[in-house]
């Protein structure tokens, strides 16, 4: 066992690469966000479907509270990356999202004040913290100063919030549950709540007017070819980043490799000769800060 745990770096890989091309996907296939944020919930429940007749339901109500507000969120992130990455890129996504972490960092005081003091207790691992954190906001603010950058930044700014409190929700649900079952029906919920509420979604926003339009729309051939593409590449990711963590020894580690997926765009691109818009490198070096946040903070010691 000690010696598969050596190759979490594997899966970790492969999971900062699905995590490429699930923000990259919709660069070239042109979907809407809701139709493929349906897709992407819709594959995911029918795959894990058939975990209900093999491990029992988690019992805790707070499983059910805190996986349905999860959910409610991944609706609000997936179709908003989805229309995005459609916009802008998935270049500019990936390096954007980067920032996930920092984020975390100052809601999770928000759940737990007393981490002030945890703080405050290792000054040079906080004033290393607090240092990235001021670089990030000079890179953000270079970044502004380009148009292209300064819409990316306020169309992902949301999402980055919604990412930063997700996974609190998710952890949630998960210390309330069992692990294998509390993960399957966690991921099978949270399908079918997506692939839900991007259909209310899709008729809110006016892109059809029924519930009939809306079926017709999903199934149309395109969107039933290109949304099942997006939703494997969303599988994958999920199914790589939860196999990783099992293996790794700290979690922090998966996190970084995961920064590897604004690498894995840039490759691409370059291999298609697709020439970017806007600030390239100073989106690198925020995925730079990201890392070294990442790494700094894994080792504040609770």
């Amino acid at each position: 066992m000690v010696f598969i745990t050596l190759f979490w770096w594997i899966p970790a890989i492969f999971t900062s690469l699905f995590q490429a091309c699930y923000h990259t996907a919709n660069q070239f296939y042109k979907l809407d966000g809701t139709v493929a944020a349906f897709w992407r919930g819709l594959l995911c429940f029918i795959i894990l479907a058939p975990t209900i007749f093999f491990l029992p339901f988690p019992k805790e109500p707070l499983f059910y509270i805190s996986t349905f507000i999860a959910s409610v969120l991944g609706v609000y992130i997936d179709i908003r990356i989805l229309d995005a990455a459609k916009d802008f890129g998935g270049g500019i996504i990936t390096r954007i999202l980067s920032l996930a972490p920092i984020i975390t960092f100052f809601v999770w005081f928000g759940f737990k004040p007393g981490l002030i003091a945890t703080y405050f207790s290792q000054p040079l691992l906080s004033l290393g913290l607090l240092s990235i954190i001021v670089l990030v906001i000079l890179v953000l603010l270079r970044l502004r100063t380009c148009e292209y950058n300064r819409k990316a930044l306020l169309s992902l700014f949301p999402v980055l919030i919604c990412i930063g409190v997700a996974p609190l929700f998710n952890k949630n649900a998960m210390d309330h549950s069992p692990v294998l079952s509390g993960v399957l029906y966690y991921i099978w919920l949270q399908g079918g709540i997506i692939a839900l509420f991007s259909f209310i979604t899709m008729i809110l926003r006016g892109e059809v007017s029924n519930i009939s339009m809306g079926f017709s729309l999903v199934f149309q051939k395109q969107n039933l070819y290109y949304g099942t593409i997006i939703a494997l590449f969303a599988l994958f990711l999920l199914g790589t980043k939860s196999f990783a963590f099992s293996l790794v020894e700290h979690p922090v580690y998966v996190s970084i490799v995961q920064r590897l997926s604004a690498i894995w765009v840039i490759l691409f691109y370059r291999l298609i000769q697709h020439e970017e818009k806007g600030d390239v490198r100073s989106g690198l070096v925020l995925v730079l800060l990201a890392v070294l946040f990442i790494a700094i903070e894994s080792q504040i010691k609770y």
